[in-house]
Formats: structure tokens, sequence, C-alpha cells
């Protein structure tokens, strides 16, 4: 054993790896009241239970007024005197901030992980040095109870035998003095226990766990007379004692009792592949305990593994060695490249926006700002706030990281459970929990991240499952999507208290296996004419009557929607393309208004036919909460009409002469001008192209659109930017094009093919007609139509005949 000398509450603190720094003097003034109970009440979860607590705290506060001693504590370089004085001014010194800090972080790790909860301890009050026994019932049977003792804090960590090391504190004595020789004696034995655990706890004298009453009364008994050898200590020396010694104590319990097994029972790959990293490095750190270069090994090595997992490879943080656990995990990476290592699914809507390579504080800050919120969706089970991050306690970090180390292998997948509905159909599934406890444990459920495609049926956010009992939840994933949803079912039985669990994570995987139409509208359009019009679009899901309107966004597609390849376009990105089309969507989003039951919108159109082909649309709604639905379009072109009148001579009195078939130079051929440019068709191209340039541009492509250069100029932009174009609207810069033609009237013979070597021409070109004779008596109209031989384009002429005789 070491000597009492060398068991200073400094090397305690560095054998738990905390960095505490080197002062030279302490001045320990009269406590103040106010400032010992704004201490004790740091943590305001506790505030309710710990009530009784400080009202015997603030009894002992007024009693140590009276008290005017000032005490000097000597430091030389890191080593205390014999008894170590807990700091009680918390500005005094860089280390007592430390001290106050680690205090508590100490009871708060005692409140979580051990007392579930239930009960917050203030080491070195009066409350938690007294031997009140506790209720009798087990935890988690009954409501939290007022009072806990250290050998309850025991039995939680070790399990029900450690009590038959003490003596139970059902015998204690009834008198006074019988009282005080008993806790001294169950005090003396809990110092032996931890000693025998491996404690280093030579300075931790059994009568400075006692309440100052306990003690004055241990110091005046006769029978005790090895303590008159030392002066009594006065209120206020008793409490910095009394404090450090309780400090120390739990200190060692969190390292041997809990800290030790975590470090013996678990091992692995990543653990001695972290640990090859830091053997060749000086690690700075003053502790060389197995368990911190075991947990620092850990973090190195997942570290490096997950950093170009969790960001892309240009923006990934440098290859690190953790050599401490304070300054090294500041910024947040290290810690978040660890979560992602068994929690992958939090990275895409968590970590995505940490700075990588954060130079200034408040980067920093929103680094450890997105890492708690990730650890509170999951709920991690141990209060960490940004600030406690950026301002690392060394023991507190110490505890963060070992239950990091133990908690987070719970967060690995179970299995996945899959789906598979129609779209906007629901389906169903069964997961199946046993508790194997003795307890009753309460599930938070959260599904993660937050969609409506998966809920959980006929339950709130968190169920009870008693005690060797099955439950059941049920699943429901509606097919609100077009695409495969993933998520995370996650059974967090670490948080609610009184009785903890493990966790469980499953996987939610929903695949929509057919996507129907809702509805299916038909649109007759004239050819070469653009027109506007308005349909009527009713959406298949349920929206809240006279609610907030509800806006979906839209997409289009030229193929059918199958699961998998959706082949679909942002229409608030397609209609900036510079490219005229047969349908322009005026709307921007589809509105639906739910007024007097209704779940109707408008949707504006904007349609040109530029061939006699009929074309399909289907165009995807899509709202990130109520779902997405499909209306198909069916655009079709009405019959083509005459565009332009031809006239041409004939002369009546004339004889054919063609012998067999028809020849264009007898006496009743004639030559009508068809023009190169078809004229109603720029027009509609003119027409649905200004629908997508700016109004700045507008002017100008106005008047050179239909001009050479401007010809040349949209069809550069259309190459530079490898735009796809439809054949109905390729076909429109095509030169040169070869024609049918063809007339409705059985008495004209016309040229069966037409070339036109430049369609953009403002020229024309002849075309032959031969005219039967005695035909103008039957002769009343007639149209000539020219369709070209892809038959993408059609023009229709009426033809009038004059007679020069």
């Amino acid at each position: 054993e070491e000597s009492s000398s060398d068991s200073s509450s400094l090397s305690i603190l560095s054998s738990l790896g905390s960095a505490v720094p080197t002062v030279k003097t302490l001045h320990l003034q009269k406590p103040n009241p106010e400032l010992s109970l704004t201490t004790e009440l740091t943590n305001p979860i506790a505030s309710e239970i710990v009530e009784l607590s400080l009202q015997s705290d603030v009894r002992e506060d007024k009693s140590l007024e009276s008290s005017s001693e000032t005490t000097a504590v000597s430091v030389v370089e890191g080593e205390l005197m014999a008894f170590p004085l807990f700091p009680v001014d918390v500005t005094e010194t860089e280390y007592a901030v430390h001290m106050h800090k680690t205090r508590e972080a100490v009871q708060q790790w005692f409140y979580e992980q051990v007392f579930n909860c239930s009960y917050y301890p203030i080491l070195g009050s009066h409350s938690f040095s007294t031997l009140a026994q506790s209720s009798k019932q087990e935890y988690g049977r009954s409501a939290p109870v007022a009072m806990r003792n250290v050998f309850d804090a025991l039995e939680r960590i070790c399990g029900r035998n450690v009590r038959r090391y003490f003596t139970p504190l059902d015998k204690q004595p009834d008198d006074p003095n019988g009282k005080v020789t008993f806790v001294h004696l169950v005090y003396k034995q809990l110092v032996e226990f931890m000693k025998a655990q491996g404690a280093l706890i030579n300075h931790v004298d059994p009568k400075y766990l006692m309440t100052y009453d306990d003690y004055r009364s241990y110091w005046q008994n006769p029978d005790n007379k090895e303590e008159h050898s030392c002066e009594m200590l006065s209120p206020g020396m008793f409490r910095c004692v009394a404090i450090q010694c309780w400090l120390d104590l739990f200190l060692q319990i969190y390292k041997t009792l809990f800290l030790g097994p975590i470090y013996g029972a678990k091992s692995g790959s990543d653990l001695e592949a972290g640990t090859r990293m830091l053997s060749d490095v000086e690690v700075t750190h003053k502790s060389k305990a197995g368990q911190v270069d075991m947990l620092m090994g850990w973090l190195t090595h997942h570290y490096n593994t997950q950093r170009l997992t969790v960001w892309t490879e240009q923006a990934a943080p440098k290859v690190r060695v953790v050599t401490n656990l304070d300054s090294d995990l500041e910024d947040g990476l290290v810690l978040a490249a660890v979560t992602v290592a068994y929690c992958p699914f939090l990275s895409p809507h968590h970590f995505q926006t940490m700075f990588t390579q954060p130079t200034t504080v408040s980067q920093a800050y929103h680094n450890t700002v997105c890492l708690t919120e990730a650890w509170d969706r999951i709920k991690l089970g141990f209060s960490m706030s940004p600030r406690d991050l950026m301002r690392p306690n060394a023991v507190k970090m110490l505890m963060l990281v070992a239950h990091l180390y133990r908690i987070l292998p719970s967060y690995k997948l179970e299995a996945t459970v899959r789906f598979m509905a129609t779209l906007n159909r629901s389906e169903t599934q069964v997961v199946t929990l046993e508790n194997s406890e003795e307890l009753a444990i309460t599930y938070h459920i959260e599904i993660l991240p937050s969609n409506t495609c998966f809920e959980i049926d006929n339950m709130m956010d968190s169920f009870v499952l008693k005690r060797k009992q099955k439950g059941e939840i049920v699943v429901r994933y509606t097919a609100r999507s077009m695409v495969k949803v993933n998520a995370i079912l996650l059974l967090c039985g670490a948080c609610m208290p009184p009785k903890f669990g493990r966790n469980y994570v499953f996987g939610l995987e929903g695949n929509p296996v057919k996507l129907p139409v809702s509805a299916i509208l038909n649109i007759m359009s004239p050819l070469n004419s653009a027109a506007i019009t308005h349909i009527t679009v009713e959406t298949p899901h349920i929206v809240a009557q006279d609610g907030a309107t509800v806006l979906y966004d839209i997409w289009t597609s030229t193929s059918e929607p199958q699961p998998g390849h959706l082949n679909a376009l942002s229409w608030a990105k397609e209609r900036k393309r510079r490219v005229p089309r047969r349908l322009f969507i005026l709307s921007e989003k589809l509105e639906i208004r739910p007024v007097k039951r209704s779940k109707n919108g408008q949707l504006k159109l904007q349609v040109c036919c530029f061939s006699q082909a009929i074309l399909q649309y289907w165009i995807i709604f899509k709202n990130p909460e109520m779902g997405d639905f499909i209306v198909q379009l069916q655009i079709t072109p009405s019959a083509p009409e005459p565009s332009l009148g031809l006239t041409f001579s004939v002369d009546c009195c004339s004889r054919c002469n063609c012998e067999g078939e028809k020849q264009f130079v007898c006496g009743r051929s004639a030559t009508v001008d068809i023009p190169c440019r078809n004229l109603e068709q720029w027009s509609a191209v003119r027409t649905m192209f200004e629908l997508t340039i700016p109004s700045s541009e507008k002017a100008f492509w106005a008047t050179y659109l239909e001009s050479n250069i401007g010809f040349r100029l949209l069809q550069w932009m259309l190459e530079e930017k490898k735009e796809m174009l439809t054949e109905e609207v390729e076909q429109v810069f095509k030169k040169s094009k070869t024609y049918k033609v063809s007339c409705t009237s059985p008495y004209i013979h016309c040229t069966p093919i037409l070339q036109i070597p430049n369609v953009r021409a403002r020229t024309s070109v002849p075309v032959q007609l031969h005219v039967a004779e005695d035909s103008l008596q039957h002769f009343e109209t007639a149209t000539l139509t020219l369709t070209s031989t892809d038959g993408q384009e059609i023009r229709c002429y009426s033809l009038n005949i004059t007679c020069k005789n």
C-alpha cells in the first residue's frame, strides 16, 4: 500500500486521466452559505429530488457562520498536505474551478447512471453522509425515494451480494454513542473494501465520511484515545476535508468498479489497432493508466477509419492520434466519427455541416452543437452540453468516452424490416421484443429521420414492457414516396427511469412496388397554335379541412414512372431550360386549399403541338409531409387546317394531251409557289420559347429569333448546353426537308415528292399541278397537304383556281 503522503487528491485524479493544473497556495475562506447552496444546485434536473438534502445543508451552513477561521494550505509542485482540502471558493484558482467541475461531473454521473435519475447525491453534504436506511423495495418497483447512501450505489454497480461485506444498516443501535460507533465501523468497512478492490484511498479516514455532529461525538468519545493526538477540526475545515474525501472515494468507486470491468471485459481488433498507433507516439497525457490508453486507442482507430466515410475526401479532416481526452476532443470531430462508426444513420442529417478544419471558436462550437443534437436524437443517456465539450473537464470527458464505449455498440442494427406497398397504400409489420429482466422496462420509441412514411400503430412515443413478457410493436408503412425510403426504428431502454434496459435498433425499408396514376386527363390542342388551358387536379391524400394551404412540388416525365426508374425532372429546374416544348406548366406549384371539403387544385398550362403525334406526360406532385401522386396527361393535336391560300391560273379552254400518266407539260398544267418556311410553325416556336427566357432578353429575341443570326445563336445555345430535344422540336431546326405532296380534290394531280433545300429561307419553291378537263364545274375547294417524310411536320394550304380565258 502507498503511504498517506503519496495518496493525495492530485495523484488520484491523475490515475483517472484528469489533467490537474499546478498551483502554489490555496486560501480557504469561511464557507459562504449562499455560495454553497448555489454550487449544490448546479443540476436543475435534480433540484426537486434533493430538496430534503438542501434543507439539511442550509442548517449545516448556518452553523458554519460562527466559524471565522481562515486556513492556508501549502501546495508544493502538486503535493498537498496529509489531509487534502476541497476548495470552497470556486473563483479562487484554476485548481478550484477544476475541482468544482469534477465534483459536479461525479454527482451527475451517479445521479444518471447509478441511481437512474431517482436521487442526486451531493458529496459531503449532511444528508448524504447520514447513514439513513433507504427503502427496501427494489429500484423500479416503487416511486423514487428521497434518500440514498453510498451502499445503495455499490449495490447498483456490483449487485445485491455486495451487501454481505458490510454490517447491515438495520443493526444500528438506538443510543447515540453506539450509533456513532456503528457508523464509523461501517464506513471503515467501506474503505477497507474499496482498498481491496485497488482503490487509492489511504488518505480517506472513515471519520471524515461522517456528519460533523457524528465526527464531533466520535472525537469526544474517551474510548477513541487515538483521536486525541490531533486537534479536532472546525466545522469549516471538516467540511473541506469531508467533501474531498467523498469525492476521492467516489472517483475510486468509478475507476475500480465501473471503469476497470469495462477495460477487462471488452477487447477487439479496433482496440489493438488503436493501441499500436499510440505505442509509437509520446502520450502527453499525465495518466499512463491502461483504461485511459485503451479508450484513446479506441477513439483513434474509429476516427481514422471513419473520417473519409463521414466527410468527402476533399473536406475530410487530417489523420489524428488522440493523446488526451480534453483538448483533442474539443472540436467534436473525433467524437462524431466514433458515433458514426456505430450509428451511420446519423451522418447525413447531423454531421455533414460540421467544419472539418475549424479555425475559430464559433466553428468549433457549431460542431459541438451538431454532435450533442445527434446524441439527443438517439437518447444517449449522458448529459453533455456544447459548452461542456468546448471547456472540457478531464474527469467528465473520461466518463463520457467510457459511456460511449459501453453504450454505442447497443445502437448497431438488429435486423432490417422490409415493406412493400402500392403508392399511397399501407402495409404493416410486427416487431416483437422480450423482456428477460426481473423488472419492467420503459422503452422510448423514435423513428429516425422523422418522416410520414413510417408510423407506430396505436402507440405513444413510449411503452412499458413488463418483466418476463413479450411485447409487439406494429409498424405501418405508407408508400407516400415514389422512391425507396429508409429509416431507423430506435427502441431506447437506456433513457427512461426508473429501470434501464438495453437499446434495440431496427432498419426500416419501404419499397413502392406499383405506381398507379390518380387520374388520366385528355387535352385537345390545335396544330402549331399555342393555347392556355386549366386542368383540375384532385389529391388522393387526406387534407385537414379549413387548414393551411397544401403546396405540392411539380415533377415531369415523358415516360411512365416505374419503381426504381422514375426518369422524372423537377419542373422548377426544367422550366428554366431555354428549349421550346409542347407542354409548359405556368403554375410553379400545385395549391390545394381545403375549403368546403375540397381537395382540388387548378393547374395552368400552355400547350402547343408541333406535330400530329399524340404525346403523353406524367406529372408527379410531391409534398414531403403528404406524399406523392401521379396524374397522366395525353395531348392530342386536332386536325390541321389550311394556314394559307395559294392561287394559280389554268387555261380553261385548253385540252389535255397527256397519254396515260399525267404530265405536267400539257396545257392543263400549272405551277403554285409553296413558302420554304413554315411561318405558322415558327410563330408557335417563338411563342413557346419566350416562356423560357427572362424579361430582359425578350426584346432581343422578339427581333432576332426568326432571323438567320437569331436562329444560329439559338442553335449554338442548344448544342453548347447539350440540351435534349424531343423529335417534334428537333425537326424544326433541320435545314432541308423532303415532303410528300397530296391534294384533296380528285381533279387535281400534283408532284408526289417535294424537296425544300432550306426550310428557313423566306423564298418559295414551285409545285407542279395538273387540272383535269371540265373540272371547274365540279371544283369547289381543295387543300394541298405537305407531310414530311419523318412524319413530324405537316402543312396545309387551300387552293384557289383562276381561268386565263
